[in-house]
């Protein structure tokens, strides 16, 4: 797994396999908010297509539909596209790939961190968490990032397995976020492709 401080903002002329879109709730009631989330879906989507060269493959005007499987994995019926999602009390995160994607977020919150991690952790990443290598934050969303891209969710046997070692690319970080007056956000996101290549959009 591979720590990074924050994804690189867009480049030109870069293959991305995935992109990330944060939104910021900007205190809209939560009904209100989730009833424009097809727009944002809709949005991320013409983004990453445009960025990624995919315009060919997704037709405009754009039309699709979100379902989900079994364990809540949401996913696209028509496109060619994956999609992952993720929230905090703030911000929504809607991650758009050309190949399986899963991505986490977290805003700071008090939790019993020693309790969670005795829980969830593999005895790997409890090393790596006490050497400092990362933070239990960073452990945390790497974990539901990968559990998302393998469509387990929070049904996934957490302790059995190290995002350390996953048959995944994930990368991990923390940043000072704009979208909540640069304070501390956690993200991290998981493909199977080498490298991890993609980039982060903030929409206020």
């Amino acid at each position: 797994m591979l720590k990074i401080q924050m994804l690189e903002e867009r480049q030109q002329n870069l293959a991305y396999a995935y992109g990330v879109f944060l939104f910021s709730k900007a205190g809209l009631p939560q009904d209100e908010f989730r009833a424009l989330r097809e727009e944002r879906i809709r949005r991320a989507v013409t983004e990453f297509a445009e960025q990624a060269a995919l315009t060919e493959a997704v037709a405009t005007p754009l039309s699709f539909d979100v379902a989900k499987d079994e364990y809540g994995k949401p996913y696209f019926t028509s496109l060619p596209l994956y999609l992952s999602i993720s929230h905090t009390k703030n911000i929504e995160g809607i991650a758009i790939g050309a190949v399986p994607v899963g991505m986490d977020l977290e805003e700071e919150r008090s939790i019993n961190k020693d309790r969670v991690a005795g829980r969830v952790f593999h005895e790997e990443e409890k090393l790596a968490l006490a050497q400092g290598n990362f933070t239990f934050t960073e452990l945390w969303c790497a974990k539901e990032s990968y559990s998302k891209l393998i469509g387990l969710g929070l049904q996934s046997d957490f302790p059995s397995w190290s995002t350390l070692t996953a048959d995944a690319d994930i990368i991990c970080g923390e940043f000072a976020c704009p979208l909540i007056d640069d304070k501390k956000l956690t993200l991290a996101v998981a493909t199977g492709v080498s490298q991890n290549q993609g980039y982060v959009k903030m929409f206020s």
